[in-house]
């Protein structure tokens, strides 16, 4: 019986007996990321995690345009050095923290170590630079599997240390948010390698400091260290990070767009009113077809109908 039901039935079309693999995502390097200067500027967007007023964005940014210079060559030495992605934010391997002379030199004010979160290690020599020159020390814990926490923790570190670091330099009659000026602050990003942990976070810095894309992100830390690798656990991570920063902007931007036109006094009750409700979709008034209501009918035009299995005639 149950061979001839094998016989009888055929599959429609071939599968696997495994999950589904996420799409490979190729990031080219562009041609301005070759022997051309590069500048981005800062974007302050509406984004509801980052909670920045314009006169603490414009602290935290100066309002300085960026500039990356492609390096011609890469010698396979330049990896074990930290490099410059902003004027105030370094990139390299957790090594560097042992070289006084270029801690002092660079004048770092702040520490980032991230590390694996599934073995995290602690790291002697940067508490010992941390009390010998002053430098204050954070440890960003990063899952592989979940990297979105981290980015979260990236950007709040990182922008509370130059708001209390810039911050006097605010003080004064002249707008912040219209002024231009050279920070105090300067962070140091390591990982062990500095090439996998750390550039992904920085990426994530600069999509939402500097409305940057996934892959602008990506070409603009290259471009400066051109050793970083990021696999596609990363870039699905932030390409996902990219998607909650445009939509909670387009959220914010929507809701302040709405609230202006058509006042403080009925903007509660239109934000109530703003989301279709299922009594409403499932409306007696509406005209059915087959038990989908009549609006709902339009998401499924168009789609061939598929049937997974075959039977065959005797």
């Amino acid at each position: 019986m149950e061979d001839s039901a094998k016989r009888a039935v055929v599959r429609s079309a071939p599968y696997s007996f495994r999950p589904p693999s996420p799409p490979m995502i190729h990031i080219p390097l562009q041609p301005h990321y070759g022997a051309e200067r590069h500048s981005i500027l800062p974007s302050h967007r509406p984004v509801e995690f980052a909670r920045l007023t314009d006169d603490e964005f414009a602290i935290i940014t100066g309002n300085r345009t960026q500039t990356a210079q492609y390096r011609e060559g890469w010698p396979y030495e330049w990896r074990r050095d930290a490099h410059s992605i902003l004027d105030f934010l370094y990139l390299g391997p957790t090594s560097v923290i042992r070289d006084d002379e270029f801690m002092q030199r660079e004048a770092f004010t702040m520490m980032i170590i991230v590390r694996d979160a599934r073995a995290p290690r602690d790291y002697p020599s940067a508490r010992a630079v941390s009390a010998r020159l002053g430098i204050s020390q954070v440890y960003i814990d990063v899952s592989p599997e979940n990297q979105l926490p981290s980015f979260y923790k990236m950007v709040n570190q990182v922008n509370d240390h130059l708001l209390n670091v810039n911050g006097p330099q605010a003080s004064g009659s002249e707008d912040a948010s219209q002024r231009v000026r050279r920070p105090m602050g300067k962070i140091l990003v390591t990982c062990d390698s500095g090439n996998d942990l750390s550039p992904t976070l920085v990426a994530a810095y600069l999509i939402l400091m500097y409305g940057l894309t996934m892959e602008s992100g990506f070409g603009y830390v290259i471009s400066q260290r051109f050793c970083c690798v990021f696999d596609g656990k990363s870039k699905e991570a932030l390409r996902t990070w990219q998607e909650l920063i445009e939509a909670s902007a387009a959220v914010a931007s929507n809701s302040q767009h709405h609230a202006d036109a058509v006042g403080p006094a009925s903007h509660t009750k239109a934000k109530e009113n703003s989301k279709r409700r299922l009594d409403t979709m499932l409306s007696e008034e509406k005209t059915y077809v087959d038990c989908w209501p009549v609006g709902d009918c339009e998401r499924f035009e168009g789609r061939p109908t598929f049937v997974p299995f075959m039977e065959l005639d005797g």
